[in-house]
């Protein structure tokens, strides 16, 4: 069976690395509200909780897999807070927890991406 390498950029490989790390903190936020549907745990400190995870995958990923991440998790953490399913949330605490959620996410994304680990570059074969 005859392989083919397939050559991938730089920029390419950059963009598949950091959606890895944006779908695990999307992955990270949906494992935070099955939590809270199961226990009772206060749905308004889940944001805070999510900013926990943010560090690690920004510096696994880098910034950008850490701000696409946090903008992601934003996003469900709105579509579970109530009313369900709207991105209109009713409680003006869970606003503000969700305002600084993204806020404080997106700093730590690019504070802790700079410390991220080197990517492998792909290497060209002559």
């Amino acid at each position: 069976m005859h392989r083919t390498q397939v050559e991938v950029s730089v920029s390419m490989a950059r963009w598949i690395y950091s959606s890895v790390g944006a779908l695990t903190c999307a992955m990270s936020a949906l494992v935070l509200i099955a939590i809270s549907e199961r226990t009772n745990l206060n749905e308004a400190i889940l944001p805070f909780l999510f900013v926990i995870v943010v560090v690690p995958v920004a510096v696994r990923f880098g910034n950008l897999a850490g701000t696409f991440g946090t903008l992601l998790a934003a996003v469900i953490f709105a579509l579970f807070l109530q009313p369900r399913w709207s991105l209109a949330i009713s409680d003006p605490f869970s606003t503000r927890h969700l305002i600084e959620m993204l806020v404080i996410g997106i700093i730590l994304s690019d504070l802790f991406g700079a410390y991220s680990l080197p990517q492998k570059q792909p290497s060209s074969r002559r």
